[in-house]
């Protein structure tokens, strides 16, 4: 591993400068490694390095192959360049080059990261530099040998220290030697199965809970695929977020993989149940699409509102700079959008089919009791047209406009004017209670505006700003607290002056005393 930077820093240096020499340094390095032989065994690396073959490459790549082909398998920075200091001196843009490799999917290590030998954040190189500064950069050479030969590698590292002796610990003959070896030690994540039997109890829970609330709906043919699709809206939400998150890089702390998840859930829950109540509590001799656009018009702001409600204060979250915070307010925002999306394209969708369903089921129904009814007792209608007011026809798009005695409206009625007719089942009326004050949405915004206040009270923010306030007073202010300034030279001296006080030699006291007191 190499540290470098340049030194010393002057002003006139532009900030490319800070990039570039100590990058240019891995050419000085490679050619060392490169040449030098092991003096008693005269093995140089072209001898013990591990060779390879031509690399497989994708098709239709534009990017240049920057990996070592039939030769010692060496990784360094300088295989973004192709091993070449005019490659290195005609690049313009050394950090869009770096980061040209580099892969923002998490889980995933760049090619950028495996030639540096180290993370990028660990390089001390950033995608957009601001200040034009000194830096120190680091990276990694890494040497892959078909055999471990102790000498030669002893011997190297003697070379490697005598030409970069700065920072180096020399040793005695007295001192013991320390052993090179390194133990790589590798944890990989556990699969916890305690978290995911839980949070599937808690889907199983969401499904049954959906199907025992739409039993009591007559207008919802398939309850059980009704509270599927639901289910899976909600896991779906769940699953693109934390997708998305990781896709970017975004990762949960040990203290939000315990909460987000319920969260998606309740209030994914809580949504598609003011969509079903909103949609089913529509007037039934009206067509699907009209059923769905009611439903949407009477419920649609307030869902929308309480979307942007939430967005603004996590919004507002994020600028605690404080990490946990952070990456919750993303998750929360992440989530409550895929949710939003979900419900108004795939569950609106499910509820329309299958209420769709039920009417034909229910028009096969009636047709069926019609042509069972004798001759006698069937009604004869005539097919005469009379010059009185005419009368609507069926419609592919509309087919439940026919006989209606006026124009349809769109726009769902306002509940005032509306009277429930029958007696609502005890199940039904949580739901609706759920649906009306939407009672979980309203405490998590309260919960997350009262964390915010608190991070910010505990913070010293308020009392830096109330302290600085009282600083910035007016100068009539200040002037009325202190004494009067003396007008002339004469007042200043005679201010200033401190009159001697004589005080006899045996009450003082000797420096010794004095230091001690």
């Amino acid at each position: 591993v190499l540290r470098a930077g340049v030194v010393p820093w002057t002003k006139d240096l532009a900030l490319s400068d800070a990039f570039r020499g100590p990058l240019y340094e891995i050419f000085n390095l490679l050619e060392i490694i490169q040449n030098y032989q092991d003096p008693e065994t005269l093995k140089s690396l072209g001898q013990i390095c591990l060779h390879i073959e031509g690399v497989k490459t994708k098709r239709n790549v534009r990017k240049p192959e920057i990996l070592p082909e039939y030769n010692c398998l060496i990784l360094s920075p300088a295989n973004l360049w192709q091993q070449s200091i005019e490659f290195f001196n005609q690049d313009n843009d050394l950090i869009g080059t770096i980061f040209s490799y580099q892969n923002l999917q998490k889980g995933k290590i760049s090619l950028a990261e495996i030639l540096f030998g180290m993370s990028l954040k660990e390089t001390g190189i950033k995608r957009y530099p601001v200040r034009v500064r000194q830096r120190i950069i680091q990276y990694a050479v890494t040497i892959f040998l078909k055999e471990y030969d102790e000498k030669f590698i002893e011997g190297l590292r003697k070379r490697l220290t005598t030409y970069y002796s700065l920072h180096q610990e020399e040793k005695t003959d007295g001192q013991l030697q320390q052993s090179d070896e390194i133990l790589h030690i590798f944890y990989p994540g556990e699969f916890n199965y305690n978290e995911f039997f839980s949070l599937m109890m808690t889907f199983f829970a969401l499904f049954f809970y959906v199907y025992f609330s739409v039993r009591k709906i007559e207008l919802i043919k398939s309850k059980v695929g009704v509270a599927f699709s639901a289910t899976v809206t909600v896991m779906s939400s769940l699953g693109m977020t934390v997708g998305i998150c990781f896709f970017f890089g975004l990762t949960l702390s040990l203290s939000g993989k315990d909460i987000f998840p319920y969260l998606v859930v309740i209030v994914g829950l809580e949504n598609v149940l003011v969509l079903t109540k909103s949609v089913v509590s529509t007037p039934a001799h009206l067509d699907v699409k009209i059923r769905v656009a009611q439903g949407l018009s009477k419920e649609g702001w307030s869902i929308t509102k309480n979307l942007l409600t939430e967005v603004t204060i996590l919004t507002i979250g994020l600028f605690t700079f404080v990490p946990a915070i952070q990456e919750f307010c993303i998750f929360a925002i992440v989530g409550l959008l895929n949710d939003f999306f979900l419900q108004m394209v795939f569950f609106s969708t499910i509820l329309a089919m299958d209420i769709r369903r039920m009417e034909l089921s229910s028009d096969n129904t009636s047709k069926f009791h019609l042509t069972n009814i004798p001759g006698a007792r069937k009604q004869q209608f005539s097919t005469a047209v009379t010059n009185k007011k005419p009368n609507f026809f069926r419609s592919k798009s509309h087919p439940r406009l026919n006989g209606m005695s006026g124009p349809t409206n769109v726009i769902a009625p306002t509940s005032q004017n509306t009277q429930t007719l029958v007696k609502i089942p005890k199940r039904l009326r949580l739901v609706h209670f759920w649906a009306r004050t939407r009672i979980f949405q309203r405490a998590f915004m309260v919960w997350m505006v009262v964390w915010i206040s608190m991070i910010i009270y505990n913070s010293g923010i308020i009392e830096h700003l109330i302290h600085l306030s009282d600083t910035l007073k007016p100068d009539n202010e200040i002037e009325s607290f202190t004494i009067d300034r003396p007008q002339t030279l004469k007042s200043y001296v005679e201010f200033k002056t401190v009159k001697p006080v004589v005080v006899t030699a045996s009450a003082t006291p000797s420096p010794d005393i004095l230091n001690h007191q």
